[in-house]
């Protein structure tokens, strides 16, 4: 039985790339008329990579393809006359591209026995238009048309000399972007567009070596010193929170993602913060501007980022109560319930990022986070220890336990709340990185 299945799926699978093909063809024929032979013979090349057996198809795509190329050299010429190498060359990409297609098919297209000769001259007359316009263009500071005029060349087959030519012209037209933005204080975009040489293919080893030092030229003027101080709490929040909360969120401040900031942004580390922090006697307290400001001094940092816990809301919910009866250690009949629900914490990271100059904050956003887990407990109205309950049950009243689950519980929150405040403070930070 499943032998006829996979039989019949096969056959309608056939059918279905015999109905496709010959819509090719028909497709390929109504263009013909229309007097698109280039069209045309892209839908036989579809319809032979479908079926290869279908000799309409090949019949269809040497005559559309004959003329095609034909017009694709009337193209060129064309342009040519026109003073448009670029399109000449263009003409001569697309006819190249349409023979290698059909040959992949199993179809020869003829071209003209000047053919090669007339592609190799009209090519290196696109391509040293290519490499003047774009010395042209980066001389008028117009860098961005200067990189696609020579992106585009790369198309045109170009031979090895050439192709060391468009490689120096990339690199160079790239470089002198990078320079731009660099004087114009754009370190960010200086740094991005220097890399942009170790794209460039074949690029030389001097212009590399160039790309890299304007890398780090931009890195030493623009990056900025950043200081973050541990979070702290408004009373309010760290009444609420578990004791543990706050210790633990210090504590993710010495593991990633802080400790691999992003380029530009150089991080004191936290135990240099502390250590001024503790010579201020503002170590467990939010800072004052004016705290904030002797702190930014102390560290000799650009700016300073101070966060406080502000809001956290905890609770349970879908609690589900069971009753379940036990006897005493003495043998009395009693009972206890379980409960069984979900636990959630919640918490807002407030922060502002003051400048050292200014002594004034310009940046400031929240994060928040949410952890949840399962909740389940035991309730007794006298000492469980009394109770000979099951050993599963054990766990229910071990005030350990229930510890730890807060533990995970704070931990889970700490793990969603400390990523995101380190890409938000480091956002914040590189927005006022130009």
């Amino acid at each position: 039985m499943r032998r006829v299945a996979f039989l019949t799926i096969a056959l309608l699978s056939l059918l279905s790339a015999c109905a496709s093909a010959n819509k090719r063809v028909e497709q390929g024929q109504r263009l013909e008329r229309e007097g698109r032979a280039a069209d045309a013979a892209a839908r036989y090349v579809q319809a032979l990579r479908k079926d290869g057996a279908l000799e309409s198809a090949r019949a269809g795509l040497r005559d559309a393809g004959t003329r095609a190329v034909a017009d694709y050299l009337a193209q060129a010429a064309a342009a040519d006359t026109a003073g448009r190498p670029d399109d000449a060359a263009d003409a001569f990409v697309a006819a190249d591209a349409l023979r290698r297609d059909a040959s992949a098919v199993a179809v020869e297209i003829p071209a003209p026995d000047d053919y090669y000769a007339r592609r190799r001259a009209t090519l290196d007359r696109a391509i040293a238009a290519a490499l003047g316009d774009a010395r042209t263009l980066a001389a008028g500071g117009q860098y961005d048309d200067a990189v696609r005029r020579l992106d585009h060349a790369t198309r045109w087959a170009p031979n090895g000399e050439q192709a060391s030519r468009l490689a120096g012209a990339q690199a160079d037209a790239h470089l002198a972007w990078a320079r731009a933005d660099s004087s114009c204080g754009r370190f960010r975009s200086a740094f991005d567009r220097a890399a942009k040489v170790f794209d460039v293919a074949g690029v030389a080893a001097g212009d590399a070596e160039r790309a890299r030092a304007l890398q780090e030229a931009a890195l030493a003027r623009g990056a900025r010193r950043v200081a973050v101080v541990p979070v702290w709490a408004t009373e309010p929040a760290r009444r609420a929170l578990p004791d543990e909360a706050l210790p633990a969120l210090a504590d993710a401040m010495v593991d990633k993602p802080w400790t691999e900031p992003p380029r530009f942004v150089l991080l004191t580390t936290p135990s240099d913060v502390q250590r001024e922090l503790r010579r201020l006697d503002a170590s467990r307290r939010v800072l004052s501007r004016t705290e904030a400001a002797r702190l930014a001094r102390a560290l000799d940092v650009d700016y300073l980022v101070v966060a406080v816990v502000d809001s956290v809301r905890g609770g349970e919910s879908n609690l589900k109560t069971t009753r379940r009866a036990v006897k005493t250690s003495g043998g009395a009949d009693t009972a206890y319930t379980v409960e069984e629900g979900k636990r959630r914490l919640y918490a807002r990271v407030a922060y502002e990022v003051y400048d050292a100059d200014t002594q004034r904050p310009v940046e400031r956003e929240t994060v928040d986070a949410t952890a949840t887990a399962d909740l389940k407990r035991g309730r007794f109205a006298g000492d469980p220890r009394t109770l000979d309950l099951p050993r599963g049950d054990r766990a229910l009243f071990d005030r350990g336990a229930q510890d730890r689950a807060e533990r995970d519980l704070v931990r889970d929150l700490v793990d969603g709340l400390s990523p995101r405040l380190a890409r938000s403070v480091f956002d914040a930070v590189l927005r006022r990185v130009p």
